[in-house]
């Protein structure tokens, strides 16, 4: 006689929650990212960039140093951010990022955009004071807008 067998279960679990931590400067024009930017948390970028469009702001500044994972909604929503800026008439530029998001930002074409030193090496340092030149073209380089 065979033992009956036994049929794992399968549960359904929620994915794990992501942390993202974003804090917005106006006075500076700046939102810090720490965590993680994924589908979860996303948003929470988005709503950075609404408050930086409410302040009136001529430059935006996203500090990423603290970012560890970004996926491709939290890409979009870089890209998003920036499109914003643009349609407020700021620029944007993207500092401390870490070589992952450099290639995954420029794997998308918004690398000339958004970082100062995109004509220098990767692993040169950037000062995170240094506006973006005022020559910096004001076109969106995908050919898709999409919204979270």
């Amino acid at each position: 006689m065979q033992s009956p067998v036994r049929l794992a279960a399968h549960h359904h679990e929620e994915p794990l929650a992501t942390q993202l931590d974003v804090s917005v400067d106006t006075s500076r024009g700046s939102i810090t990212l720490v965590g993680e930017l994924d589908r979860q948390t996303a948003r929470q970028l988005l709503d950075g960039a609404r408050a930086l469009a409410a302040a009136g702001l001529s430059h935006w500044v996203v500090d990423a140093r603290g970012l560890h994972f970004c996926d491709a909604s939290g890409l979009r929503a870089i890209s998003v951010t920036y499109r914003r800026a643009l349609r407020n008439g700021a620029t944007m530029t993207v500092v401390g990022a870490g070589r992952w998001l450099r290639r995954a930002l420029a794997t998308i074409r918004l690398h000339h955009h958004v970082f100062a030193d995109a004509g220098r090496a990767w692993g040169a340092p950037v000062d995170s004071h240094v506006p973006v030149a005022s020559d910096v073209p004001a076109a969106y380089p995908l050919a898709k807008c999409y919204t979270l």
